[in-house]
């Protein structure tokens, strides 16, 4: 009864995260090229990972509420779950019936998905709170991109070595068999896992605001939220640029996003390492100085350049992400209470998923407007908007909460 649950919650995240993510980036850019989705809704649907965050919050109330916790997390796990699994299968169906059906499977995964994830997570925490050393979420990450670069890489490949439209579709059916295989495994681990905590008392309206009342909290959230809003118009953006803009041999999108997501493994532990010696705020800051300048390289991309530039800014566009994807969780969790850490975490993701929302809106009609030849500049310039952000974000870090290391 007293076993380390952590091994388990270990492989179940990397599994389950591991099917999430491949159904992103480059994959579900292609997938919404090859079912004739306009440019406009494409790049909103390629968004959804980070324009829906703000249903965190709903799922953390209703979680804190909720008697009956394994239940919730089961339903709202199979439910996304699923929805994810048969998106890739949609390209079964007619083209204009397709590109439907798998708009609203992958909103539906997201939407299940939001709700889940802040009880996800605090099921997660609380459960090996005590029976893990601080490495365990440093370790958790540099597997989980191991085991993701792998899988990526082969659906990546299934559809770079593609030729007609048959086989096209025949690779979409392939990498909808291997995201099923890895979230049916994923699901059969979710019983064996730890009963969550008892509900506590029911949470009132002030408890929700709790997280933003409070100054330190509220910092990082301000700085998780440039950031995010940041990436809108430039890791999600690049992707759809890549495919749909630089016209892209697949095989290359395939080959550097590949090394890419092996260096973002590789480089998270230093991130962590150097965090100790020097403290969170300047490792963010040297990151984001990196993100800036890889910003401004996409800004000058051209297809006549890309064979150039895009291994660069593909391969060093990934170090940044592992780097503040650790240090704010990290800095979410140190700046949380245990008992109500759902809610803070799901207080964070409603803040960066409105605001995101927000910007992949106004991101999208700029594309749509763009494409049509209304304005002056050529989608590349979206670009300096997300550097312009990014410089915000540097900013908003040296605001965070100081640490020993930081001063």
């Amino acid at each position: 009864m007293n076993k380390n649950p952590a091994p388990l919650f270990l492989a179940e995240h990397i599994l389950s995260m591991t099917a999430y993510w491949v159904c992103t980036g480059p994959v579900l850019a292609k997938l919404t090229e090859y079912l004739a989705l306009p440019l406009g809704v494409s790049n909103m649907i390629t968004q959804l990972t980070s324009t829906l965050l703000m249903l965190q919050l709903v799922g953390g109330a209703w979680y804190g509420r909720t008697r009956h916790r394994r239940r919730y997390l089961m339903a709202s796990n199979l439910t996304w779950r699923v929805c994810l699994a048969l998106t890739c299968f949609t390209v079964l169906l007619p083209q204009g019936v397709g590109g439907m059906a798998m708009a609203v499977l992958f909103l539906g995964a997201q939407i299940a998905f939001q709700l889940c994830s802040p009880a996800q997570t605090a099921w997660q925490i609380n459960a090996v709170d005590g029976k893990v050393d601080a490495s365990f979420y440093t370790r958790r990450e540099t597997w989980f991109m191991a085991v993701y670069t792998l899988f990526m890489c082969v659906a990546e490949l299934l559809v770079a070595l593609t030729d007609t439209q048959a086989e096209l579709q025949r690779s979409f059916m392939w990498i909808g068999g291997i995201i099923t295989v890895l979230l049916a495994a994923a699901t059969r681990l979710l019983p064996r896992l730890p009963a969550p905590e008892a509900v506590g008392s029911a949470i009132l309206l002030r408890a929700l605001t709790a997280p933003l009342r409070s100054v330190g909290f509220r910092r990082v959230v301000v700085a998780g939220t440039l950031w995010s809003l940041s990436n809108v118009f430039v890791s999600s953006l690049a992707n759809l640029y890549a495919v749909r803009i630089l016209q892209m041999d697949f095989f290359a999108v395939m080959l550097w996003s590949t090394l890419g997501n092996l260096l973002r493994a590789a480089f998270t532990p230093p991130a962590a390492r150097m965090a100790e010696r020097i403290g969170w705020r300047k490792t963010l800051t040297v990151y984001i100085v990196l993100a800036l300048v890889l910003a401004l390289g996409w800004w000058r991309i051209t297809p006549d350049t890309a064979a150039i530039l895009y291994p660069v800014l593909t391969l060093l566009g990934s170090i940044p992400v592992g780097a503040l994807s650790l240090g704010l969780f990290r800095l979410q969790v140190q700046h949380s209470p245990a008992a109500t850490r759902s809610v803070y975490f799901s207080a964070n993701s409603a803040v960066s998923g409105t605001v995101c929302l927000a910007g992949a809106s106004v991101c999208s009609a700029l594309i749509e407007t763009i494409d049509r030849g209304s304005l002056p500049f050529g989608i590349n310039s979206l670009f300096l908007v997300g550097a312009a952000l990014m410089a915000a974000t540097i900013l908003s870090v040296w605001r965070l909460p100081q640490s020993k290391s930081d001063t």
